[in-house]
């Protein structure tokens, strides 16, 4: 494991401290900007730390590179973090070997691994394969935060149960962030008391399950009402519908979920089943070799009470809720992209033509933002040429001829 932090700039810090002073801007323009810092500045920079106004934390950029650490670290920091913005590692481009794998004993890994690499000869897609591997898998990502986001760590790691990896990296993180903020994370670490590092969310279930979208229940303001709106604004509008439901899909794909920051989201069970790619479920062999790895990799993690012994494969279980905005203008047109991982692709067609029906109209396919019926988004979100240009991609040539039919 190693955490370290990206120095941000002197003038970056100054910036933080200006904050503390905008009521006075020419302060900000005299004392913070340009290549030399003011005297009245640095001690503001030393000051500003030792604040209690929560705006201000939102200011006090922290950049971590986090490296060497599981994926069930990275899987609970991206889904607590409501601040954070996060990069991760791809595994589609990554060697795998037993040194990448933590907490897992040599034998599951050993049996992961070989079925992994024998998949891959096989002719299976690499995003296919490492639904065999155990998500103790090591893995590099970085971290764009602030110390408002740190005390909201604090207080959710303080009061819930994870392995013991993650408090070791919270703290950590932790450590690191008082080094530069030091008076905050002073105060802060008063309410940073754990006690017990039992996890207690594993939910061993060996059924194969298909990824699913469960509807609860969808919010779409038809009529504003006493909302301060423009009744004609339709991007408005979309802002205040929401949907919120359940989605149960593999870890692999719920780590594509998580790092939507605008999504409010909370794991309700993992390992309640798993998945099997149709590139491995086609072949019968594949499939009989597939789920017996998967069955020993469970019963392992059953025994010892170990996500980290739980294949990529496992069900997560996640309740959820987003506006439409976001569906519309984020969620729906990038994870229904063909370039998109193939479970999160279909939970997003899914949303996509319950928007559909719900709201009348057409929603926007995939990155070039194609619409298959008619609509009054096209105005706002209008198609775009591919922006991979992927002339391979066979919305390729739909996407240029919706866009000149537009123009």
């Amino acid at each position: 494991m190693k955490i370290q932090l990206l120095e941000p700039s002197e003038n970056t810090r100054a910036f933080s401290a200006a904050i503390t002073r905008i009521e006075n801007p020419s302060d900000i323009r005299d004392d913070y900007t340009g290549d030399q810092i003011t005297k009245s500045a640095k001690r503001a920079i030393n000051a500003v730390d030792s604040y209690d106004h929560i705006s201000t934390r939102e200011f006090t950029p922290l950049i971590f590179l986090i490296e060497d650490v599981s994926r069930v670290f990275s899987f609970w920091l991206m889904t607590e973090s409501i601040h954070s913005t996060f990069e991760q590692q791809s595994q589609r481009y990554v060697k795998i070997n037993s040194a990448n794998i933590k907490n897992v004993p040599k034998e599951i890994s050993d049996l992961s691994i070989n079925a992994y690499n024998k998949f891959i000869k096989s002719g299976v897609p690499k995003e296919d394969a490492r639904y065999v591997l155990p998500q103790g898998i090591s893995t590099n990502f970085a971290m764009y935060t602030n110390l408002r986001e740190i005390e909201n760590l604090i207080r959710i790691f303080s009061r819930k149960k994870y392995p013991s990896e993650i408090y070791d990296n919270l703290e950590s993180i932790i450590e690191i962030a008082g080094k530069k903020y030091p008076e905050s994370i002073k105060k802060l670490k008063k309410e940073y008391n754990i006690n017990d590092k039992e996890y207690v969310n594993l939910k061993i279930n060996k059924i194969e399950k298909l990824p699913e979208l469960d509807i609860l229940d969808y919010k779409n303001v038809t009529n504003p009402g006493l909302l301060v709106l423009r009744s004609d604004d339709l991007e408005e509008e979309l802002k205040f519908s929401n949907l919120y439901g359940i989605i149960s899909f593999s870890t692999s794909a719920a780590h594509q979920f998580i790092r939507h920051r605008e999504i409010n989201k909370e794991i309700v069970s993992i390992g309640d089943g798993y998945i099997i790619p149709g590139s491995i479920k086609k072949d019968k062999a594949l499939k009989r070799e597939y789920e017996e790895v998967i069955s020993k990799m469970f019963d392992e993690a059953k025994k010892n009470n170990s996500q980290y012994i739980l294949p990529n494969a496992a069900i997560a279980e996640i309740e959820f809720s987003e506006t439409f905005g976001h569906l519309i203008d984020n969620f729906i047109p990038l994870r229904t992209c063909l370039h998109a991982q193939w479970e999160i692709r279909e939970i997003a067609n899914k949303e996509r033509k319950f928007l559909e029906e719900k709201l009348g109209y057409g929603v926007p396919f995939g990155r070039c933002r194609l619409y298959f019926k008619p609509s009054p988004l096209k105005e706002i979100y209008p198609t775009m040429p591919c922006p991979e240009n992927d002339k391979e991609c066979p919305m390729y040539d739909k996407s240029f001829e919706s866009l000149n039919l537009i123009n």
